[in-house]
């Protein structure tokens, strides 16, 4: 059935492929949606406002409407507090969250440990302590495959992976996950993604 309300959510913009010449078709991860295609029409024109704030990594508000042929983004707000704070670590989830999340179906609490594993404190993190992007990835990636059901850990990891990054958590995963980066892999492979 075709809703034709408008609706305005928060979204994480995971790509966009350029459709004509002047509209994109956006890959969103929405907090109400779940993930989702819309189509931003007339956004490559030098005019458009929303040219800027829909960038591939960013985090903003859309609004958006069903229709027949899918949604359609009408407007965007940025989030200035997080949008220009995406890490190579980011990036990295982003292009995970595109290979594992397929279809709609709304994950707000997923879409919350995005939000934090991807934008809020992983900036913060790598210029004031010893953490590494490649501990951010490989904490964020672990979280991601525990919530989507393809890594079942132990009831202390469980634990830790709800929690806020810093440095005791990242030294308490390493520990308890020790070969993280094989698990991750081995698991990415297994399900042939």
């Amino acid at each position: 059935m075709v809703n034709n309300e408008l609706v305005t959510t928060q979204a994480i913009i995971i790509r966009h492929v350029d459709v004509g010449e002047q509209d994109r078709l956006y890959h969103l991860y929405t907090r109400n949606h779940g993930r989702i295609l819309a189509k931003a029409l007339g956004v490559r024109l030098m005019k458009s406002k929303l040219r800027y704030i829909l960038q591939d990594g960013g985090c903003c508000s859309v609004s958006i409407i069903e229709g027949r042929n899918g949604y359609r983004l009408i407007n965007a707000y940025s989030d200035y507090e997080i949008m220009h704070n995406l890490t190579s670590a980011g990036r990295s989830l982003l292009l995970l969250v595109d290979r594992l999340i397929q279809g709609e179906e709304r994950d707000e609490e997923l879409f919350d440990l995005l939000k934090k594993n991807i934008f809020k404190r992983p900036h913060e993190l790598i210029s004031t302590s010893a953490i590494s992007e490649k501990d951010i990835y490989l904490f964020g990636a672990y979280s991601l495959l525990f919530r989507l059901g393809y890594i079942a850990p132990e009831e202390n990891v469980k634990k830790i992976l709800t929690k806020d990054l810093n440095e005791d958590i990242i030294s308490q995963f390493h520990s308890y996950v020790p070969n993280s980066s094989a698990l991750i892999r081995e698991r990415l492979t297994s399900t042939h993604l």
